[in-house]
Parts: structure tokens; sequence; C-alpha cells
């Protein structure tokens, strides 16, 4: 991997793809090599599915990070830097200044090289990027609506054969289940849901089975989502837009959610686009203020129905 070495350098602002799509085969082996001094790692990494410590692969190595989690939290303090950013923020942040891209591709059911299976901030990212590094997984298939990558613009390819991490299911507590009662109270039918994951999300999730017509707009698409959209409490008849489509930014959770996803792509024009974008600019500016908030029909913040927010830093 010496010609993946040499298109590094000291100094380098490396971004590395996070949530299901870090190229964790790849970063495996790199952990294995000399590499240059006073490499800047940055990453969105996600609680339970990203565990890597890029302070311990040398003693120069530094990591900037959009989110914490339980492996930061042991890392060397003086070498993580903590940016806590907005989801839209985060991408403006990436499309400038990145020297180097890390993430993952694969190819569809119809032999098409495409980013994913998440690729929440790959375009921003690789519009700033000098150099893009790859990790080829052959054990997975690309959803089909995920951006196509030509392998000329690939700097180095890492080919793999792995399934891809499973996120592990949450423990639901006492206080957590009480919370996820009191919020499915006031949930109504027909409400549009964004959740996040964790415990708290998931006990939300587990008190909706008595709910009808709900909309799932999510940052995540997690197992408790999942089985709502099977039981047929979620199916989106009530939303004004994409009406009767769930959309989830990143899926994360077992194979069969997973399984979900190679076949399925919810795509807007460009006008719906701009007309959810606005609705939700609304919402955004209550969801920044609590972590669990519900903005009720008639705010004027809502796609159809209700629109609920578990998760502020997502939305």
């Amino acid at each position: 991997m010496q010609d993946l070495v040499n298109l590094l350098a000291p100094g380098q602002r490396v971004f590395v793809a996070g949530s299901s799509n870090e190229p964790t085969g790849l970063l495996q082996a790199m952990a294995e090599l000399d590499l240059p001094e006073r490499l800047n790692f940055i990453q969105f990494p996600i609680a339970g599915l990203n565990g890597v410590d890029f302070t311990a692969w040398n003693d120069s190595a530094n990591l900037t990070t959009f989110f914490m989690t339980p492996t930061l939290a042991k890392a060397d303090a003086a070498r993580v830097h903590y940016l806590p950013m907005q989801m839209r923020a985060v991408f403006d942040y990436l499309a400038k200044d990145v020297d180097v891209c890390l993430l993952q591709v694969a190819y569809d059911r119809d032999g098409v090289l495409r980013l994913g299976p998440n690729v929440d901030f790959a375009a921003s990212a690789l519009s700033s990027a000098k150099v893009v590094i790859a990790e080829l997984n052959r054990g997975i298939k690309a959803p089909l609506g995920c951006p196509r990558i030509e392998l000329a613009q690939l700097d180095y390819v890492f080919e793999s054969d792995r399934a891809l991490a499973a996120m592990a299911t949450p423990k639901i507590d006492d206080a957590a289940q009480a919370i996820g009662k009191l919020v499915a109270e006031l949930i109504n039918d027909g409400d549009c849901l964004q959740t996040g994951i964790g415990a708290i999300p998931a006990a939300i999730l587990n008190e909706l089975s008595t709910k009808n017509d709900l909309g799932l707009h999510g940052g995540l698409l997690d197992a408790g989502g999942q089985r709502l959209i099977e039981a047929g409490n979620v199916n989106g008849a009530r939303k004004a837009m994409d009406r009767a489509v769930a959309l989830g930014r990143r899926e994360v959770a077992s194979d069969h959610v997973r399984a979900m996803a190679p076949g399925a792509a919810a795509r807007r024009d460009k006008a719906a686009t701009a007309a959810l974008r606005e609705r939700l600019g609304a919402a955004m500016q209550i969801a920044m203020r609590a972590a669990v908030h519900v903005v009720p029909s008639g705010s004027g913040a809502h796609v159809g129905g209700g629109y609920v927010l578990t998760c502020a830093h997502c939305i």
C-alpha cells in the first residue's frame, strides 16, 4: 500500500466518511502503515457504529469531530477537537480545505459504481478534496438512489469483501421507557416523524403501534422505523409531499433494514425539495432548542399533519 502512503503528506486534512459508509476495511489497513506526521482527520462518527480512534495511529494525528462517541471519550483529549455543528453547517464546512477524502463505494445490482449506502457529506467533501481514496466493498450492493461515481475519480482503490457493521440494539431502561410513553401521547394519527438513534428514540417508536397513517422523514432508518413500516403504522398516507414514501438519510440497523435499501430509491424534484426545506426551516429553529420536541399541527412547521422532532442535531 505504498502507493496510498505516497498520496498523503504531513499536515493534510483528511475527511473520513462515517455511519454505514465508513471505509472500515481501508482504515484497518491504514492503521498498520507508517503515515505522515500531523494528519488531521475529520469525521462525523455515529456512536455504536464508528469506533476508530485516529489519535492512536501515531503520536501526532489529530481528529476534528462533530459528534462525540464513547471511543473518542477515551482518546487523547489534547488531539480531539470537538466542533459542535448542525449537519447543514457541517456540509458547508467540508466544502473547503479538505485535502483527502476516504469513503466507501460499491456496485449496485446493475453493476453501476456508487457511493453508499450513506452519502450524507460525500458530495461536499468530494467537491473540495484533491485526493480521493475509496474502499470498494464487493460484499454489499449500493442502493440505486446513491450518487454514481466513476473509477477515474478515485486516486486509490482498496478492495474488500465484507458485510456492513450492524448497530447494536439500544437498551431501553425505565427512564427511556417513561419518556417514550410521554412523547407517544403527543403524537397523533397522520403525524410525520423525524427520529434519531438511541434508547429514547427507540422507546418512542415502540409506543406507536396504535398510531395510524404516520409519515417518516428520518435522519436514520433503524429497526424501530422498519417495524412500523412493515406493520403499516407508517405509510405516509397523509403527507403533503412524498406521500406513501418513507425517507431516511442513513440506514444503520439490521441486515433486514439494509435489505430494504438496494431497490428503493425515492427522489423529489427540485421544486418539491425547495418547498420541503422552506417548511423545515421553521421547524429547525424549534428543534435546535430541544433534543426531543413536538411541533403540533397548525404551527406552520410541518410537512403534512404534525411534524415530530426527536433529534435536534440531525435535522
